[in-house]
């Protein structure tokens, strides 16, 4: 409205007023919050609706998110910008707390950003068995020793300190002559005789929170021949000159250990001699059998032999006389007539 002073009248002119928009930037409405991830869990994080906002109308946020320093998420998390949601699941290498940065960007590329720390907890993880543990072989009689190999059990969870214990595979005691300790991961023993063949051993890893791992192994104890033995000592005897004599050994007399093991006999005098004439001995049976013709004394020495070794035992044979009649030697029988005067030696022999 214009107005004249001197004709006091006034004039009415039209008039617009034109506003435009100026960008405003995005803003934080609620700040995000601080999240827990399990260790070997899945995770999953939806940022609340209107946790960012922009003034703006018709304006639409794009959303990223980065590590706090820019760089990029770990490689366990991902962030879907469309739904604004993360997820992901962290391993045992991702225990601890990262700071995440979510940015908000408008259309003309004016941006905000707000941070928030996702902690991962450790959850426990069993041992493994990194290195299967290798058969062994044990010789009869001779020392054994076995260190599992360092590293042949692993446990991923920092701290964790595994403790090792041993019995056979269907959890039974690891038989007398073998040890183990647990502290060095260490086998040790001498097998016997009776030892020999194939055991089955298990050995089992505990960590802290009792979860454990096992592994099977053998130990194969092959046989070192072992000598005869005298188990029962053969007794003297004694023999009638001129009377059948038969001795057989006792059964069980002689011993050998070695499963599979077959003795063999001789019999010779003590001497070196072999055995008088008259006296024979059976190996198969073990028997000593004849008559003896005069009396006599003798040592006689049994040898047992495997097909490596052998024993020997000795025993006395005493032939005690017997009296024999004695023997003429001259002819028994003259031809005389009768009434003839007869004057005849007659000769005889008596061994006694």
């Amino acid at each position: 409205v214009l107005f004249d002073s001197i004709l006091s009248s006034s004039l009415e002119l039209p008039a617009s007023l034109t506003i435009t928009n100026v960008n405003d930037s995005p803003t934080l409405a609620t700040a995000l919050e601080d999240q827990s991830a399990p260790e070997d869990a899945a995770f999953t994080y939806a940022i609340t609706s209107g946790s960012f906002a922009d003034v703006d109308a018709g304006d639409t946020l794009t959303y990223t998110a980065t590590l706090a320093d820019d760089s990029a998420l770990p490689s366990w998390l991902s962030f879907d910008g469309d739904t604004q949601t993360f997820s992901g699941t962290p391993e045992n290498d991702d225990v601890g707390a990262i700071e995440v940065k979510v940015t908000a960007t408008d259309g003309a590329s004016t941006s905000i950003s707000d941070n928030f720390t996702i902690t991962t907890s450790n959850t426990n993880d069993a041992p493994t068995v990194a290195t299967a543990l290798e058969d062994q072989s044990a010789p009869e009689d001779a020392a054994f020793t076995y260190a599992i190999t360092s590293g042949s059990f692993a446990d991923v969870d920092a701290g964790d300190t595994l403790t090792y214990t041993a019995t056979l595979a269907d959890d039974s005691a690891l038989p007398s002559w073998l040890s183990f300790d647990g502290d060095t991961q260490t086998f040790s023993g001498t097998p016997e005789n009776d030892d020999v063949g194939a055991i089955e051993v298990k050995v089992t890893a505990t960590d802290g929170a009792s979860t454990s791992i096992s592994d099977n192994f053998t130990i194969t104890t092959s046989n070192t021949n072992d000598a005869p033995t005298v188990a029962t000592a053969l007794e003297d005897q004694s023999a009638p000159e001129d009377a059948a004599f038969t001795y057989a050994i006792t059964s069980g007399s002689f011993a050998d250990v070695d499963a599979g093991d077959t003795l063999t006999y001789t019999a010779t005098q003590t001497s070196g001699d072999d055995l008088p004439s008259w006296l024979s001995f059976d190996a198969d049976t073990q028997t000593f059998s004849g008559t003896p013709t005069a009396a006599a004394d003798l040592d006689i020495t049994v040898t047992a032999s495997d097909s490596t070794d052998n024993i020997t035992d000795a025993f006395s044979l005493t032939v005690t006389n017997i009296n024999d009649a004695p023997v003429f030697t001259s002819s028994a029988s003259v031809s005389v007539t009768e009434r003839t005067y007869l004057a005849d030696t007659v000769a005889a022999t008596d061994e006694e």
